[in-house]
């Protein structure tokens, strides 16, 4: 199937993170990921890569550590030359809260 690396799963954890009612003039400050439930599963040309992810960050102005957490679903294709490329991303936000 090929190797497909973990930097997928540390990539979608962080867009999920920041998908949140986080404005574009709003900086985040990452405080920790968690990722688990990985599922990788498919064939020689076509992968699906499942988890859950659980962030805690800090948005600018604003000094309560929030929490992220969800789950991220990625599809990925082979291509003719061999190389894996994303063909869809979805996730899920499930309900935030304050620490």
């Amino acid at each position: 199937m090929g190797r497909i690396s973990t930097n997928i799963i540390f990539f979608a954890v962080i867009l999920s993170s920041l998908t949140m009612s986080i404005t574009a003039q709003q900086s985040v400050s990452l405080k920790e990921v968690q990722v688990g439930d990985v599922v990788i599963c498919g064939s020689r040309s076509v992968v699906y890569l499942t988890s859950n992810y659980h962030s805690r960050f800090v948005v600018e102005g604003n000094s309560e550590l929030q929490e992220a957490m969800g789950a991220h679903l990625w599809i990925l294709r082979k291509t003719v030359a061999g190389v894996w490329r994303v063909a869809i991303v979805a996730w899920s936000s499930w309900e935030p809260r304050n620490c």
